[in-house]
């Protein structure tokens, strides 16, 4: 029978009995569910005056009093009660009382008090403990309730909360196996089991979890939101899409999943309904970091950067030090050559766990610019291939502001030979990635030393071309060219494939082949990866010549491009070794462009050699391919 069933009956009992109390000390208790605080309070008044030692008739009155707020009254109404029956109910509303009153001691003493305690009471200690800052007490509380109540969603949603925001989620799975082990268990158990296996990087066993919470409740829009997460993780994304569109038809007033599907959107071409998505996820929830953060990388990508910056800026004036929000504005600011104000925020990259986790476990002091003669300075890679050799030239620097420095580079396998034959290893030891750090008394990741120097767009150093193959790796390669027509042209259509932007950077191959039929040139392909096969899938192994089966290291890649006379290339480390060597390139840039090439230009000055084709528009490379094909029609013809 429901509420309004029960009030029926008490009423209809009340009309043979108007002075019965415990009929109204109950239909009091029923009119304080329905909201109605004043007639509840009205019926208990009327019914303690009848029985002014009734037990239950007082914890009920007392219990109305603390919802209307009269806390002292019901303070003294509850003692009372437990003076003349010490019974466990007027205890716990009497802890209750304290507690909104602000007695977290009295309330605590209250319910120890009890000769026994309820699922409730455990709650409430569990309550009071946490919101005096004693976790495990408040958790061991929370523990105590659950055993009483073990499928109460309340106390597990409780517990579950408590770890995820006191302590190390990671450190509680075994926890939450034993809670998943019960018969019958709630799917909140699965959610927060998902959540601390996530926590852990178990992603498999996460999915399993959150599958588990979601085919239990399947209106639970937090676990479809986290389940999406772990998919992401796991390389699965129309699955994490489709998990989201789930959460979000579970909850549409819930932001998270329309923030990570917008996120997700922004990844691929779809830039304005990424932005609507994330707009959508600000208005629901404005406090939201993560939302905010990831509409204003997508205002960033649309190359809306007013806007963004005030997103990003918004999100740091509530909370300094937001990793996404310091990265995110620092790598616009790079992009809008404001570099001074950039590099500091583009420090913060460190905060990031992908890039984190790539670090050399270093115990020496971070260089933060001061003086190194006489000392030894571990300058280490980071990131992409393309990054390290673009920014090893602050070797140099480093040498000629330091002259008595002792400067160790711990290198990429794949540009070792590289760097230890050009002029940059006169100033540096090279050292491969993975060999034993020597001794050294501080460190700097390579792409933090513009920062270190102060660079400016007009300080950017230009050393000319400061990498070159050797004679050798040149002579070895001399002879399989010799024989090829000029002029010769090298080609890459593809970036790497852990980019995660890579789709808006590669172009296929096919698209191409206006280039490809530009009479007079012999193509050289200087792809890497699974798509060098686009050479023979298009039938075009008579027009391109493929030596990259025999290149080994970026050594081998250079003394190829030391053989041509122009390289055109998408945003990869091979438009970047041919800028290194001065070699002319001509860059196939996308519309979203990386920081470091700027806006509104066709050079860089990073590359003295390097000329950029930009898109006008998101995806649309048509319009390049043609302007690249009328200038190479007179590169030539000599023009």
């Amino acid at each position: 029978m429901g509420q309004g069933g029960w009030e029926s009956e008490v009423r209809a009992a009340l009309l043979g009995d108007q002075d019965n109390p415990r009929l109204l000390a109950a239909l009091g208790g029923l009119r304080l569910q329905a909201g109605d605080v004043e007639q509840a309070l009205a019926l208990l008044e009327r019914a303690i005056l009848l029985a002014p030692g009734e037990p239950q008739i007082l914890c009920d009155y007392g219990a109305v009093l603390t919802t209307a707020g009269r806390l002292e009254q019901a303070e003294s109404v509850l003692r009372s009660g437990i003076m003349v029956f010490p019974d466990d109910n007027l205890r716990f509303n009497l802890a209750r009382c304290h507690q909104l009153q602000g007695k977290t001691d009295e309330a605590l003493a209250v319910l120890a008090s009890m000769e026994h305690r309820s699922d409730d009471a455990f709650k409430l200690e569990g309550d009071l403990r946490k919101g005096r800052g004693d976790v495990a007490g408040a958790m061991a509380a929370y523990i105590e309730a659950l055993k009483r109540n073990p499928r109460s969603a309340a106390y597990l949603n409780d517990l579950g909360v408590l770890i995820e925001t006191s302590g190390n989620p990671a450190l509680h799975v075994t926890l939450w196996q034993q809670l998943a082990a019960l018969p019958d268990a709630h799917a909140v158990v699965f959610y927060f089991l998902g959540n601390a296996l996530r926590a852990a990087e178990s992603f498999v066993e996460a999915r399993a979890a959150f599958e588990q919470a979601v085919a239990l409740e399947p209106t639970m829009a937090e676990a479809h939101n986290n389940l999406a997460l772990v998919l992401g993780k796991l390389g699965f994304e129309d699955e994490a899409r489709l998990s989201l569109d789930r959460a979000t038809a579970a909850n549409p007033g819930l932001a998270a999943p329309r923030s990570n599907l917008g996120a997700i959107m922004s990844r691929g071409s779809s830039l304005d309904e990424a932005a609507a998505m994330l707009r959508e996820a600000v208005r629901l929830d404005p406090e939201s970091l993560d939302a905010r953060t990831n509409y204003g990388a997508v205002l960033m990508r649309q190359r809306r950067f007013a806007e963004a910056e005030v997103e990003f800026r918004r999100v740091l004036a509530v909370s300094p030090g937001f990793p996404s929000a310091e990265l995110n504005l620092g790598l616009m600011l790079l992009s809008e050559g404001r570099l001074e104000e950039g590099w500091p925020y583009y420090d913060f990259r460190w905060k990031q766990p992908q890039l984190a986790e790539n670090r050399p476990p270093l115990t020496s002091p971070c260089w933060a610019g001061e003086p190194l003669d006489g000392k030894t300075l571990l300058v280490f890679a980071e990131q992409g291939f393309g990054d390290n050799i673009q920014f090893v030239r602050y070797v140099r620097l480093i040498r000629q502001r330091y002259p008595t420095v002792r400067i160790i580079h711990y290198c990429l396998h794949s540009l070792s030979e590289l760097f230890q034959a050009s002029p940059v290893a006169a100033d540096c030891e090279i050292l491969r990635w993975g060999e034993p750090i020597p001794a050294h008394d501080v460190h700097c990741p390579i792409m933090s030393l513009p920062w270190r120097f102060g660079t400016t767009l007009a300080s950017i150093p230009d050393q000319g071309p400061y990498l070159a193959p050797t004679d050798a790796a040149i002579a070895a390669w001399q002879a399989r060219f010799a024989a090829l027509p000029q002029p010769r042209v090298g080609l890459v259509w593809a970036s790497s494939e852990t980019f995660v932007y890579r789709s808006a950077k590669t172009v296929a191959l096919r698209q191409l082949l206006p280039l490809l039929d530009v009479p007079g040139v012999t193509w050289v392909s200087l792809q890497f990866g699974k798509e060098a096969a686009e050479i023979a899938e298009n039938d075009l192994a008579a027009r391109i010549v493929d030596p990259m089966a025999d290149v080994h290291t970026f050594l081998d890649t250079a003394a190829i491009v030391a053989q041509l006379d122009l390289v055109i290339s998408v945003d990869t480390a091979v438009a970047h070794l041919a800028g290194a060597m001065g070699k002319p390139v001509w860059m196939l840039d996308r519309f979203d462009t990386d920081w470091r090439w700027l806006l509104g230009r066709e050079d860089s000055p990073w590359y003295r050699s390097l000329r950029i084709f930009r898109q006008a528009e998101l995806g649309a490379w048509e319009p390049v391919v043609e302007r690249a094909c009328r200038e190479l029609e007179t590169f030539v013809n000599g023009g």
